[in-house]
């Protein structure tokens, strides 16, 4: 069988590992796998897709036009060759919502190859006209035609024209031109609207959660005392934060007002910092790191994890924190109640930052929730167990 992936990204943030772990392993398993993606260079199994300046171009182009998906023509035409090619039995469709692909010349090809396609929802993008989430501006014009978006300034923002309507008018034509059509959601919150979108009709419909590596991230016994003698901090509780940018949306500010009310806690920080703060001094902000094994590392340093984020399709941070033993304390919104379970951790009312206090000291201060945690995650989110559960949607597809 003969599988290829296009995505915005490979190796790196949570969807590019994802990527390249499942190419991998298909590899492993004898199967035929390649990877189509912006930042990988061509291999005999990988396909680099445009260039920095063709990105460029296409993020302008969508921006003055608010066509988000239309340019990049010739970077999709050289994909296309390959694909011609490759003659893959199933294309497995990531994010495509990165100003890297054009959209009408790939599904023009689909509609004529008739190669069935796997499309991963890790937001909510694919069945929208514009809008990766739209719990925050309480839309459900998705669901009718969109048009007068209320986020048009959000995500990949339209500086001058809303064509939301059009978008999502085009995107079901697109979907419909796939011969069959598989759609994963990584959780069931997300899997949830796929009933009342423009993806209702496809073949298959069925939530299959991302994995963790449980090999790779798992407890590190010595890791806090590492932690602590590396930065030079009190040897207090360790309250972790990881997110690839940390901003308002991601819960920044949450972070520093719960550091206030929990002085001599250390807080930590891991993500790069798109907006200038004074930070309170008993938070650190370490930056991105690309190093699973540091990340494993200060997972397993961490008291308690926090994940104040109210815009969750899965939340893979939170379940890499289980998988290392770490308990959780989070916001109960979109998909993280289905990974905080009762025994592993805390769900709470989203921005009651007392709350949070609370809960991350009854959680410190009670006991161990450490052999919980790691057993929910063997348990939900083995990655060989998932990995044949795409396998399986594979199969079915070229039946």
């Amino acid at each position: 069988m003969k599988i290829v992936q296009i995505n915005a990204v490979a190796e790196y943030s949570s969807t590019g590992r994802t990527t390249s772990e499942l190419h991998n392993e298909l590899i492993k398993l004898g199967f035929e796998s390649w990877i189509a993606a912006p930042n990988v260079e061509d291999s005999s199994t990988t396909i680099k897709i445009g260039s920095k300046f063709e990105n460029r171009f296409h993020s302008l182009y969508s921006r003055i036009l608010g066509r988000q998906g239309y340019a990049s023509r010739a970077a999709t035409k050289r994909l296309i060759k390959r694909l011609k090619d490759i003659k893959p039995d199933v294309i497995h469709l990531g994010n495509l919502h990165a100003n890297y692909i054009n959209l009408p010349l790939l599904f023009e090809f689909l509609l004529k190859s008739k190669i069935p396609c796997v499309i991963i929802l890790h937001d909510c993008w694919p069945f929208t006209g514009h809008c990766c989430y739209f719990i925050d501006s309480k839309c459900d014009r998705w669901q009718s035609g969109c048009g007068r978006c209320p986020d048009l300034g959000n995500w990949n923002k339209s500086w001058f024209f809303d064509k939301t309507s059009k978008n999502l008018l085009d995107k079901a034509q697109f979907w419909r031109n796939v011969s069959k059509l598989a759609v994963i959601g990584v959780s069931d919150w997300v899997t949830g609207f796929v009933k009342d979108s423009i993806l209702k009709d496809s073949f298959i419909i069925r939530r299959i959660y991302n994995w963790i590596d449980l090999n790779v991230f798992t407890y590190q016994v010595e890791a806090k005392s590492e932690i602590l003698k590396r930065h030079n901090i009190s040897s207090g509780p360790i309250i972790l934060g990881v997110a690839q940018i940390w901003n308002r949306q991601k819960g920044l500010l949450d972070f520093i007002e719960l550091a206030r009310k929990l002085p001599t806690y250390n807080f930590i920080l891991i993500g790069k910092m798109v907006e200038k703060q004074d930070l309170p001094s008993n938070i650190l902000s370490i930056g991105s790191t690309s190093n699973v094994s540091e990340l494993v590392k200060y997972y397993s340093a961490a008291d308690v994890f926090f994940n104040p984020s109210t815009r969750e399709t899965f939340g893979k941070v939170t379940a890499e924190a289980l998988a290392c033993s770490t308990p959780v304390v989070a916001y109960d919104a979109t998909a993280t109640h289905e990974l905080v379970r009762e025994s592993c951790g805390q769900l709470i009312e989203p921005f009651n930052i007392d709350a949070a206090k609370l809960a991350i000291t009854s959680i410190i201060e009670g006991p161990s929730l450490r052999h919980n945690c790691r057993k929910f995650a063997e348990s939900t989110f083995d990655k060989s167990n998932l990995i044949n559960d795409y396998i399986s949607v594979y199969r079915e597809l070229i039946k």
